[in-house]
């Protein structure tokens, strides 16, 4: 269930399932989509140890939805794990 195939949206995919490796090595397996003006997204870590689910108003725009999304599982999932920031950006 986890082989992925390549997809048109950058991310390597898989029976629906979206495979990302975040900016702190981990690699997490997740779902979303957009319901009533709501961005939703669901993601776990392997063997479903740490989970995350959220849903962002649609109002904001899908790419900076994306964006934040994306920032909400780096910061739970990732935690203390996330690489140093550089202060020039």
């Amino acid at each position: 269930m986890r082989r992925s195939t390549s997809s048109d949206h950058g991310r390597p995919d898989g029976l629906g399932m979206i495979i990302m490796k975040l900016p702190c090595g981990i690699t997490v397996y997740g779902h979303g989509g957009t319901l009533d003006g709501y961005l939703t997204g669901v993601t776990a870590r392997s063997g479903g140890t740490h989970t995350l689910a959220c849903v962002i108003n649609g109002s904001w725009g899908a790419e900076n939805q994306i964006a934040l999304m994306d920032k909400a599982y780096i910061a739970e999932l990732c935690g203390s794990r996330q690489p140093p920031r550089r202060p020039w950006g």
